[in-house]
């Protein structure tokens, strides 16, 4: 039976369109960050060996993020490829951005596969999960950013979805914060926690009471994360020239630096202050046209800190590592990491 020529067409249109976007690295963006539901994985023997009394671990947010993290890292490499292929050669500027990244992966399948204690050196350890598969996704990342042909579309639909993932993670968090709403309450409990939803004494409130940690587990990994999205909402709104766009910025990054004053991260805060003096830098050419969108930024900013962190003492931490928050930071990482295109593309002007 013969095919219908349109269903030829819709293909290529169909192949069109996915050619368009990163699709891949925009859900992992967007996606990762508050992908939570609980796992019980079987502990490696030679975990077992040191820690007798660990058998299962049953993780709510680091396994889920890994399992979703390693087939979209895939496919987004592999779609990257696709559509360097169809551009019939890698771009000049971007031959030598897989030299360094092949060299590492290779450095660490060696070192992963001849390890002694091989299971975790792959996966991690339990909780953490931040093995040899993760550090190769870290890497398919960077190299499918890196061979992207990035347009201004291309980047603000890329922009628009590190926002949206910061933003989720917001809603989130400051509703945790102030006691609103709960991961384990209502009708995504059974999401969660899976089987044993219907029991009563299990909650997801064993992290550290009055502070933030959504679903990266530890407020330390919230402050990272943070750290990472708040210097880069606030260039985008330097940078913007509409007004219901700088609008729309200005509360978007008010509201992502809420949630990481309310995550109590020292760490997390340093990590940003450094950020907003490489924005600084990364604007210096036009100070003076910023200059009120900054003050105006600066002195919000200074009343949420004085509501929220003054209140938490913003004592104890200071940045948090691995687990399932660095699943989202290195991800986060990798995906905005080829965002420097030049300050009109960042803005969407």
């Amino acid at each position: 039976m013969a095919i219908d020529p349109p269903f030829f067409q819709k293909l290529d249109r169909l192949r069109e369109m996915s050619f368009k976007l990163p699709w891949f690295l925009l859900l992992i963006v967007v996606l990762l960050p508050i992908a939570a539901h609980m796992v019980s994985v079987p502990v490696f023997e030679e975990v077992r060996t040191a820690f007798p009394v660990l058998r299962v671990d049953n993780d709510v947010f680091a396994f889920v993020k890994l399992m979703a993290l390693l087939p979209l890292a895939s496919l987004a490499l592999f779609h990257a490829a696709l559509v360097v292929r169809s551009q019939d050669q890698l771009p000049p500027t971007r031959t030598r951005n897989w030299l360094l990244p092949a060299a590492f992966a290779i450095c660490t399948l060696v070192a992963t596969l001849n390890s002694e204690y091989s299971s975790t050196a792959w996966w991690g350890f339990p909780g953490h999960y931040q093995g040899g598969a993760a550090v190769l996704a870290y890497i398919a990342l960077y190299l499918s950013a890196s061979w992207w042909p990035w347009r201004d579309r291309q980047l603000e639909a890329c922009a628009i979805a590190v926002l949206a993932g910061g933003l989720a993670i917001a809603g989130i968090g400051l509703l945790q914060y102030f006691d609103i709403w709960q991961l384990d309450e209502g009708w995504i409990r059974p999401w969660i926690l899976g089987d044993i939803a219907d029991d009563p004494k299990i909650n997801l409130k064993f992290t550290h009471q009055g502070v933030i940690s959504a679903t990266l587990y530890n407020p330390n990994f919230i402050g990272s994360y943070g750290a990472l999205i708040v210097p880069y909402s606030v260039s985008l709104y330097l940078a913007a020239s509409d007004r219901r766009r700088r609008a729309c910025l200005f509360a978007i990054s008010c509201l992502i630096f809420a949630l990481l004053v309310g995550s109590n991260s020292r760490g997390g805060l340093y990590g940003a202050l450094v950020g907003f003096v490489a924005v600084g830098f990364w604007h210096r050419h036009d100070l003076r046209a910023s200059a009120l969108k900054a003050v105006t930024l600066g002195a919000m900013m200074l009343v949420i800190y004085s509501g929220m962190g003054m209140g938490l003492g913003l004592s104890g931490r200071t940045g948090g590592q691995s687990t399932s928050g660095e699943h989202t930071n290195m991800a986060v990482t990798a995906g905005i990491i080829y965002l420097r295109r030049g300050r009109r593309s960042i803005a969407f002007q």
